[in-house]
């Protein structure tokens, strides 16, 4: 396991997220699966070696992105530079995630076709 979140009182884990690739602000974290509660915050994250065959897990491609603030939104579709070079040092303690697509995977720079989703 990456780390764990004590849930609150009302939190069940509700969801579990997996993906190629997670971003945090320490750094890039090979095929993660991520527990998310009711309110679609982060409660653990862990590696697994085949996160897409996970039982009960929505697969999404991509790259995950915990603690990613809305404003910085605009900063990414703009970017062209590598995003393991200067995101995870803007990232939060918030326990959010987004899900970016249309990278350019091999350096993980943003390309025109940049999509953000949150998710929750």
């Amino acid at each position: 396991m990456i780390f764990s979140v004590p849930p609150s009182k009302n939190s069940n884990p509700l969801r579990r997220i997996a993906s190629n690739r997670l971003l945090t602000r320490e750094g890039l974290v090979l095929h993660p699966l991520v527990t998310l509660d009711e309110q679609g915050e982060v409660v653990e994250v862990r590696c697994s070696e085949a996160p897409d065959r996970e039982p009960f897990t929505e697969f999404y491609a991509g790259v995950l992105v915990l603690g990613l603030e809305e404003e910085l939104i605009p900063e990414l579709q703009k970017s062209r530079e590598p995003l393991t070079k200067w995101l995870p040092a803007l990232l939060t303690d918030r326990q959010t995630l987004h899900l970016l697509t249309g990278l350019d995977y091999p350096t993980l720079t943003p390309t025109p076709d940049l999509r953000i989703q949150p998710i929750r």
